[in-house]
């Protein structure tokens, strides 16, 4: 795993510049609406992504110095609030404080002893966890807005560089995860073959795990098929 925060930090910068190098004047600037999802702006998209980044930076900054984290609220409400507080900030604030977040939480994952940045937390080392909301929450998002956009093409490649960015820096320890995300992905766009590929790429599966494939609602187009049953019941 070639992993730490420094690379987390460029790569999550990286994922931005790309996503807003790709967007025109106007679409910096149209305005969204908050439900449903497809109808977020990019602004919109960004903003949700730097409300989330600064929250991990909160609870990362209190768990180093062994304190309670902000408090714990659902997402529907956390995401409500941010999109209210945000909806009107300009392009140039969204981006601002969306690369401030990032590099805040470097520096707070910098001067972070590496027995805690190690830690379990919540199923998953720290580290890992940093990863995921920086880097596959905002490209889950931003490929969300190509979708809605009609962009299939840049959708699928930013998902393709999502992986690929995951097995460079995480290696096999993250691939099952990666898989499983793109599993979501290919499901929820409605190519169920490569959906149920990605998921046995997935395996295995805790029974934990299991569980939640389920009821996962991106995976709603395939419960119920035999395939998807016999792939998160694989056992390697």
């Amino acid at each position: 795993m070639n992993l730490t925060s420094r690379n987390i930090v460029a790569e999550a910068h990286q994922v931005y510049n790309d996503f807003a190098a790709q967007l025109s004047d106007t679409q910096r600037t149209t305005d969204g609406q908050f439900e449903p999802y497809s109808a977020w702006s990019a602004r919109d998209v960004l903003s949700h992504v730097s409300f989330w980044n600064e929250r991990t930076a909160e609870r990362t900054d209190a768990i180093m110095r062994g304190v309670p984290g902000p408090v714990e609220e659902t997402d529907d409400i956390l995401n409500d609030r941010a999109y209210q507080e945000r909806q009107h900030w300009t392009w140039d604030a969204v981006w601002t404080r969306l690369n401030d977040a990032v590099d805040r939480l470097g520096a707070i994952a910098d001067t972070m002893p590496e027995d805690i940045f190690a830690k379990n937390n919540e199923g998953n080392a720290l580290i890992n966890r940093i990863y995921n909301n920086l880097i596959w929450h905002s490209g889950w998002h931003m490929a969300d807005y190509w979708l809605a956009q009609g962009e299939r093409e840049r959708a699928d490649s930013l998902q393709s560089s999502m992986i690929e960015r995951s097995d460079r820096l995480l290696g096999t320890e993250g691939h099952s995860d990666a898989a499983y995300n793109m599993a979501c992905y290919y499901a929820k766009t409605g190519a169920k073959a490569d959906a149920l590929n990605w998921l046995r790429e997935a395996a295995p599966y805790s029974p934990q795990r299991q569980e939640w494939a389920r009821k996962d609602p991106d995976l709603a187009p395939l419960h119920g098929n035999p395939e998807f049953e016999a792939a998160i019941t694989r056992t390697e």
